[in-house]
């Protein structure tokens, strides 16, 4: 309500400022005071919509036996070209991957493990905009195997950004119902970086009185961040001043959050391995262990990697030779990897 009391002051002194000049007989401030008012009410309206389907542009990589005499992108720069159009054929360590918009019909008679992937806020190289690059230097390292279906967070803009809660878990929800829709009987392996990391996690563990998620065989979950609130604090920004400007420039940004510490139950069959780096300030040491440690409480079977590679950033926690060889012991152990 403090908020709203402040965002309603700001609104209406344009107004008051337009006011005071009509009286003074000047026309032309008015006009620019209106125009300030509409400029104000734009910049700190949130987005609150929840995404559709066709806007989590997902896009799905499909291991296939040959080319059937299309062409092949092989170089880096044909690569890019069918990543930027999310559609073709691709040769990623000599096998080659067709490219889908959506999730085809060719997924129903896939019978090994399909990941589901998103690594939270990529940086991608100029005109990538989607998750589709990333997976692709993911299958490349051999951190993914086989099938893999992508998808993007259409509120991460600066109006929307959501940070893991209503509209993100709406948007795991989406790709995840599509992926069941098409392939009743998938065995999904949920691969996530920073807050889309949470966002299963959080997804799981707040539907799991009423949803089954037997299809879940595994989730792989690189430096799961716990609340955006807590990144501030790591930074020491938890005020009220710091929380006033993220505030205007992120307007739906939420203070009291929903974290997996709200969580009192998790599905116990669906092992879990949980990474970091624990130089990391974005999400701490201490934040992801608070994370193992909770889960674990909850019957969860949690392994923890902790990374001895100080020059790596966070989000990169996959570019450790050992998280690569432990993701594949894990994968193995639990029959995912063929």
């Amino acid at each position: 309500m403090a908020f709203f009391s402040k965002k309603l002051v700001l609104l209406l002194l344009p107004l008051q400022f337009s006011l005071y000049h009509t009286q003074k007989g000047d026309y032309m401030l008015p006009v620019l005071g209106f125009l300030g008012s509409c400029a104000a009410y734009y910049w700190l309206k949130p987005d609150r919509t929840f995404a559709t389907l066709k806007q989590l542009n997902i896009v799905t990589f499909l291991p296939v036996s040959n080319s059937n005499g299309n062409c092949v992108a092989r170089t880096e720069k044909d690569i890019l070209k069918i990543l930027r159009k999310r559609e073709g054929l691709i040769e990623i360590n000599s096998t080659i991957y067709k490219l889908s918009k959506g999730i085809p019909e060719e997924i129903s008679n896939i019978t090994q493990p399909v990941t589901l992937f998103n690594c939270g806020y990529p940086s991608l190289p100029q005109k990538v905009n989607n998750m589709a690059y990333r997976a692709h230097i993911f299958i490349k390292a051999g951190l993914i195997q086989g099938p893999c279906v992508v998808y993007d967070y259409p509120h991460d803009t600066r109006k929307g950004v959501n940070f893991c809660q209503e509209q993100d878990l709406h948007v795991f929800g989406c790709a995840y119902n599509s992926l069941i829709e098409k392939n009743p009987q998938a065995k999904i392996i949920l691969y996530g970086i920073c807050k889309s990391a949470t966002i299963s996690l959080l997804f799981l563990a707040k539907n799991s009185d009423h949803n089954n998620f037997e299809n879940i065989k595994a989730i792989i979950a690189e430096s799961p961040l716990i609340s955006f609130r807590q990144i501030l604090k790591n930074f020491g920004c938890d005020n009220r001043f710091s929380h006033a400007l993220v505030k205007m420039f992120l307007p739906n940004f939420n203070l009291q959050p929903t974290t997996i510490f709200d969580a009192q139950a998790f599905p116990e069959n669906i092992p879990v391995l949980i990474g970091n780096l624990p130089h990391d300030r974005i999400t701490t040491h201490t934040d992801v262990t608070s994370i193992v440690n909770h889960l674990t409480k909850l019957n969860v079977h949690v392994e923890h990697f902790v990374s001895n590679k100080s020059h790596l950033k966070h989000g990169r926690l996959g570019q450790d030779s050992d998280f690569k060889t432990k993701v594949i012991e894990f994968l193995q152990q639990h029959q995912l990897r063929f």
